[in-house]
């Protein structure tokens, strides 16, 4: 049955509506109900078949419904007309009976004729009524009083209409856009089209406890608006990577954005020392806003604005090797002294969450601390991760086995290595479409591969002369074993 030919469901006179009428989403119906004494309500709802054929809650409409017309010991229990109309006689007769035995009384049908006006209707209906058959609305993103859109093309004419009612059906939801192209490759932003509601970019959003500040009304051309990027879809990505640290790490972001790995790793998991870099400069000034918005003291994260690979190659090799030379002062270590060099322990952690291009920076940690040998016995008993997101995209109904070898593939090629014991987890993250999915490779970096001098490819890497923290170690073979044909993506 298609949906427009559904009871519950808008009229025919919205479908394919490019601005929205209101007026137009009037329907009335006959909606089946059995009339049951208050004090069996709960026994009654118990049932299963009752469960199936219930009416769901609707924004002016509940399944359970004191008409004018009963007696106040009495309530009537709607039906979903389409379920209710689609069940069979014996059906209905065996629910019959099951209710029968409960109230002690035969059971009253009947049919309650009420009109369905716009505020009836909830979001999903609206939305799904006014575009073509067969066509789906997907989902959206909700940025504080934001909501950004990414439709289809098929969708796209609708995009008012879509836009005005999210406005109606949203009490939050002030201001909504439209995303028109994708993410660039420089500075991590979208152009995006107002579509419905007010032109107010500023706002707030909150995750895992940490507020975080944007404006996304920064750079203008013609009707679009230059976003900086948020994507809430990746708060447990954030949570899975900040949860690896603790207070002896120090955090290094490549491509930090706002700072949903950076703030969290100082205020939640008290980091030593972090250091964020982004080559968007609106994105650091927004990320300096939150770290005072969120009373982070001044001089635990040190932000930069340059290239990714810059950053990977110049700021994080002088780091690591400050850190390391503090430790030696601080056990004075030297060449002619003995220490017990195990004490020594910091867990640097590299963050790359720029999943399009991230496992292109990988090459970018081979001897990037070879200028700094005179460290390398206290590095060698640190630990230096690498937290690489990336995408890996499939062919029809590749099996997640398929994508753990790609993805696998793609690290020993970035890195330039067959062998990839310093591939210590490689976890997946999430499906971004039917075929698409994002990992996260988690790299215990070899101190060979780190200094140079010794050849990696097809050899088993150095590692670190402590083992691997825990919750680093630890493998994740599980994840969404359905192949693509399999998954879909939900509508919010």
């Amino acid at each position: 049955m298609s949906r427009f030919d559904k009871i519950l469901f808008p009229p025919n006179s919205v479908h394919e509506m490019l601005t929205l009428d209101r007026s137009k989403f009037t329907k009335s119906v006959q909606i089946p109900f059995v009339s049951v004494p208050v004090k069996c309500i709960d026994k009654i709802r118990g049932l299963p078949a009752v469960r199936e054929l219930s009416l769901e809650r609707m924004p002016r409409l509940k399944a359970l419904y004191a008409s004018p017309n009963c007696e106040r010991t009495e309530r009537l229990l709607l039906f979903d007309p389409d379920k209710f109309g689609e069940s069979s006689e014996e059906e209905k007769n065996a629910l019959a009976n099951e209710l029968s035995k409960l109230i002690d009384l035969s059971p009253k049908f009947g049919k309650m004729p009420y009109t369905f006006e716009y505020e009836d209707w909830d979001l999903r209906r609206c939305i799904q009524s006014v575009l073509p058959d067969g066509v789906d609305f997907g989902a959206f993103e909700q940025c504080g009083h934001i909501i950004h859109l990414n439709l289809r093309e098929r969708v796209h004419p609708f995009r008012f209409t879509i836009g005005n009612i999210l406005l109606d059906k949203l009490p939050s939801a002030r201001t909504v856009v439209n995303k028109v192209n994708s993410l660039t490759d420089e500075f991590r932003v979208m152009d995006v089209e107002l579509v419905a509601g007010e032109a107010e970019f500023k706002t707030e959003v909150v995750e895992h406890g940490i507020r975080y500040r944007l404006d996304y009304s920064k750079a203008r051309h013609n009707s679009s608006i230059t976003f900086v990027f948020w994507n809430s879809r990746l708060s447990r990505v954030h949570l899975q990577t900040v949860d690896k640290f603790d207070n002896h790490s120090v955090v290094f972001d490549a491509f930090a954005g706002v700072g949903p790995f950076i703030l969290p790793a100082v205020k939640k998991r008290k980091v030593e020392m972090a250091f964020a870099n982004d080559l968007n400069p609106e994105s650091i000034n927004y990320m300096r806003e939150s770290i005072r918005l969120n009373g982070i003291p001044e001089g635990r994260i040190e932000t930069y604005v340059m290239d990714g690979g810059e950053f990977i190659r110049n700021v994080i090799p002088a780091k690591v090797a400050e850190f390391c030379r503090k430790l030696q002062n601080e056990y004075s270590l030297n060449e002619t002294s003995q220490c017990d060099v195990g004490s020594l322990a910091l867990n640097f952690h590299a963050v790359m969450n720029l999943p399009g291009f991230s496992a292109q920076f990988l090459p970018k940690f081979r001897s990037f601390l070879s200028d700094y040998v005179e460290v390398r016995d206290v590095f060698e008993n640190c630990h230096f991760w690498i937290h690489c997101h990336f995408f890996v995209k499939g062919v029809g109904d590749s099996e997640m086995d398929w994508y753990r070898e790609d993805a696998r593939r793609i690290v020993s090629e970035s890195m330039e290595i067959a062998n990839l014991d310093c591939l210590k987890e490689l976890e997946f993250m999430r499906w971004v479409s039917s075929c698409k999915a994002m990992f996260c490779a988690r790299i215990l970096l070899p101190s060979n591969y780190a200094f140079g001098g010794d050849k990696m490819a097809g050899e088993k890497g150095k590692s670190a002369k402590r083992p691997p923290v825990e919750n680093c170690a630890a493998s994740n073979e599980g994840g969404d074993q359905r192949t693509a044909k399999e998954r879909r993506i939900e509508f919010d």
